[in-house]
């Protein structure tokens, strides 16, 4: 029927805050994968990516905000979902080292869980992709290289 509404998976291709509680996974503090339930803080830059995208307004994404409320998360997670909703070719990530590190890390972690097929033909490329990557770092460990060095 043409009132039904749509599945959650056809809302998470364009809903960020959606795609991260339903189909992301992030790191928890015990370093287990989980799901992440949004906070206000997340919500918020969420809407505000949101409100970008409906304005016409090409999202640019900084966030000022105290540690530890989920902004590098979100900001992350913001960051790979306009990539796949858009096929993009790349992200910029720009920060001090350690934090660029991190961000980094985090969306290839999204990258690399995401369980949303996209309809792309990327998913069955992208779970061969990362495999294949792992093996890399894996070979990388042992010869001592940096986990920094491009793959």
């Amino acid at each position: 029927m043409a009132d039904d509404p749509p599945d959650l998976e056809e809302l998470a291709k364009v809903h960020p805050g959606i795609w991260m509680e339903h189909f992301g996974f992030i790191l928890s503090k015990t370093r287990d994968l989980i799901r992440p339930a949004l906070n206000v803080f997340q919500a918020r830059a969420v809407a505000a990516y949101a409100w970008c995208l409906t304005n016409g307004i090409a999202p640019r994404l900084m966030g000022l905000k105290p540690r530890q409320v989920g902004g590098t998360t979100e900001f992350a997670g913001l960051s790979y979902h306009h990539g796949r909703r858009f096929n993009s070719k790349g992200i910029s990530i720009a920060d001090i080292m350690d934090r660029s590190n991190n961000l980094f890390q985090m969306v290839c972690r999204f990258a690399s869980s995401d369980e949303l097929d996209w309809g792309s033909g990327f998913y069955e490329a992208h779970q061969a992709r990362a495999k294949a990557q792992e093996w890399e770092r894996v070979l990388q460990a042992q010869r001592g290289y940096s986990d920094l060095r491009p793959l």
